[in-house]
């Protein structure tokens, strides 16, 4: 006979789990939304504190926080009775809620709170029954140029894309040797975060930051010294385009997932054209075929279905046959200590003969 009480199953309750997701993402952006991870970051606060700082009901933001914290984010100090006077303080998952901690992911809980992030995910089943993108359901503009018209989601999501930056340049550093090289050109390089860190490892390096003007204007203050002693240099173009020729290394991180294959091509092709016979082209994603990063690249796919259309996260043999087609051919796949991987593709041989 079963005991009273006792769990039948586990798998019910993992699946219930699973669909309460939603209500924790909507929690975790509101206590974001209200500043409540700054609030707490000197030490722990009263209930009473928080919710007259935020203008909020207090009785309701305990029910809040009180529901963060049976996941582990915040913690309820005990002793206390009245709700008023509970007090509330970080723990270590918390504190990466914080818009100043090393790796913050506030930026993130702010972008995933944007009510397009939301209706977005309303036409999964027209992006699954149709192939489309759905962006254009929810806004009119083409996404980026709706990101770059509205200038507080874009601070939000380029804040949010150099604190992930800052978690993972050390592993991409860490995985690759760069030490052979002597030019390496960065493209679509955001904040030069990857660029500024192989030049701090290897002395002798030199980089090229190729990204559209508005990017560029952090890039030059975080590469400012490199810049300075002649060891960088930013130019301002569609990577699509306009590549600068003879580099050692080509880096292309976290572009193409955000591109059709027509898109791919282009990009491959301008890269093709700017290598030597003896250039490596380094093409760094998450990849859904690898086992340490499948859940997160597997929906972070579903999120490119949605946004972008003909744009996807791609398996190793996807990739390899879209470098193949413009004369590249795949050296060997690299792990890093992160959900990206490295792909290192060199000119095929005919490419080089022809070369």
């Amino acid at each position: 006979m079963e005991e009273r009480g006792q769990r039948i199953s586990a798998a019910p309750w993992d699946m219930f789990e699973l669909l309460c997701g939603m209500w924790k993402t909507r929690a975790i952006a509101t206590a974001v939304e209200f500043g409540i991870p700054d609030l707490v970051a000197e030490g722990p606060r009263t209930v009473s504190e928080l919710a007259t700082i935020t203008g909020t009901h207090a009785l309701s933001l305990y029910r809040l926080l009180r529901a963060l914290a049976s996941l582990g984010i915040f913690e309820e100090v005990p002793g206390e009775d009245v709700v008023e006077a509970k007090k509330f303080t970080h723990t270590e998952m918390s504190r990466y809620l914080c818009s100043g901690q090393k790796g913050t992911m506030y930026f993130m809980a702010r972008a995933v709170a944007f009510p397009q992030s939301w209706k977005l995910w309303d036409y999964l089943s027209h992006s699954v029954r149709t192939g489309g993108s759905a962006w254009q359901l929810v806004e009119e503009e083409e996404l980026w140029q709706y990101i770059y018209n509205n200038p507080e989601k874009y601070a939000v999501l380029e804040q949010f894309f150099s604190s992930l930056a800052s978690l993972l340049t050390p592993a991409l550093v860490q995985a690759y040797d760069f030490s052979h090289a002597q030019l390496v050109v960065d493209l679509g390089c955001g904040h030069g975060m990857l660029l500024s860190s192989l030049l701090q490892t290897y002395p002798h390096l030199k980089g090229i930051c190729v990204d559209r003007p508005d990017v560029l204007t952090t890039t030059s203050c975080i590469l400012a010294s490199n810049i300075k002693e002649g060891r960088v240099q930013c130019i301002a173009a569609d990577v699509r385009q306009e590549i600068p020729a003879d580099a050692d290394i080509y880096i292309l991180q976290q572009v193409l997932h955000d591109m059709s294959n027509d898109d791919c091509i282009v990009v491959l092709k301008s890269c093709r054209q700017a290598c030597k016979p003896e250039s490596k082209l380094l093409i760094i994603e998450c990849l859904p075929d690898t086992c340490a990063a499948s859940s997160y690249g597997t929906f972070m796919d579903l999120q490119a279905l949605l946004a972008v259309e003909g744009a996807g996260v791609r398996t190793v043999a996807e990739y390899s046959a879209l470098a193949e087609a413009v004369g590249f051919s795949l050296v060997q796949t690299i792990p890093t200590a992160s959900f990206l991987m490295i792909l290192e593709m060199t000119a095929c041989q005919a490419a080089r003969q022809q070369d």
